[in-house]
């Protein structure tokens, strides 16, 4: 066979190969996508047939386990992806996030550590350190972090004003990332009773991302720490709009629940007793850790008046006395605005 020949033949077989496989991975992503979990599984694997060594066949296969709530065959399958692909930087961001929700945050920070190159997915990632930080109660790092996440995110935007369309894409990638940002920073701000300026950041997040049961559920929480009821209210019920019905089957709780637990504080605030009853029986029946007035503070971070009204109504719902309820604990947390000035 002339030299000519046999090289487009080869080169053809191999064109055919990749397109073979990438449409076994654009399968297994599209059943992820729509909780067919089992079926991914099986398409990612006729990639592997193709291609033992192939990491985004691996990385599909950790996140159909993940899914599955099969956490240790999971992390296995991301382990090798690192492996065959340590600059896989999804994969790396999928692996940590899923480290978080198991509360293995020493171990998610090992992995983010490496996240240090030019991929637009890096600002993911610092919102991620963000908020373990924040959950580890390290507010000044968490601080840092997100103001210079957000001031990034100006930055882009400031050249996207001057660029046009050149720039629209990442800019609204950017923007996206930003409103996380400001959620936690929200959040730090809350920490340390500033109310208004906790508002203001929630308010900008909204303006992002409209349609986030998330940023809405925290606002009608800040809202309410402020004494402003009747619209924590409203925001907890549009919140209930835009909620998926099931979180990460990784998570002890909904984030239906979320909701539901803050329009039944929220009734019992307003004085709305029967309909604050009726959710929080409900409520507590399917997770009793509803019940747990530390876990609502140290978990959820419920503002503590939230967690007052918790007690409140589930010493009436339960028919219990109250007798006393957490006292408030003491937190030492950074002013965000300390990293804006620095």
């Amino acid at each position: 066979m002339e030299p000519i020949i046999l090289f487009l033949l080869t080169g053809a077989l191999y064109v055919a190969w990749r397109l073979v496989r990438a449409r076994f991975h654009r399968r297994g992503d599209t059943y992820l996508r729509i909780g067919q979990f089992e079926a991914a599984d099986r398409w990612y694997r006729h990639a592997l047939r193709l291609n033992p060594r192939d990491p985004f066949a691996y990385h599909g296969l950790a996140l159909a386990a993940w899914h599955r709530g099969e956490v240790e065959i999971a992390l296995k399958h991301f382990d090798l992806v690192h492996r065959l692909k340590p600059e896989f930087m999804m994969a790396q961001f999928n692996h940590a996030t899923m480290l978080v929700e198991l509360k293995r945050y020493d171990e998610a920070l090992h992995i983010l550590e490496d996240t240090t190159s030019d991929d637009p997915l890096v600002a993911r990632c610092m919102v991620l350190k963000a908020f373990i930080y924040l959950k580890r109660g390290d507010y000044d790092k968490s601080a840092s972090i997100v103001a210079q996440i957000i001031t990034e995110a100006d930055q882009i935007a400031r050249k996207s004003a001057r660029h046009g369309a050149y720039m629209h894409g990442i800019d609204k990638y950017y923007e996206n990332v930003s409103s996380y940002a400001l959620r936690i920073r929200a959040t730090l701000y809350l920490v340390n009773d500033r109310v208004e300026d906790a508002l203001s950041d929630l308010d900008r997040a909204l303006s992002i991302n409209p349609e986030s049961w998330a940023i809405r559920n925290d606002r009608g929480e800040v809202r309410f720490a402020g004494g402003k009821f009747q619209e924590a209210l409203e925001d907890f019920k549009r919140s209930a709009q835009f909620t998926p019905e099931l979180g990460s089957p990784l998570l002890p709780l909904r984030s239906q629940m979320l909701v539901t637990a803050g329009l039944a504080v929220t009734h019992h605030a307003l004085g709305q007793i029967d309909e604050a009853q009726a959710l929080w029986r409900d409520l507590t029946a399917e997770n009793p850790r509803f019940r747990d007035l530390y876990w609502l503070k140290d978990e959820l971070r419920w503002p503590q008046a939230m967690i007052d009204h918790a007690a409140q109504l589930d010493a009436r719902v339960h028919q219990l006395t109250a007798t006393s309820t957490p006292q408030e604990p003491t937190i030492s947390a950074a002013d965000p605005s300390a990293s804006e000035r620095s």
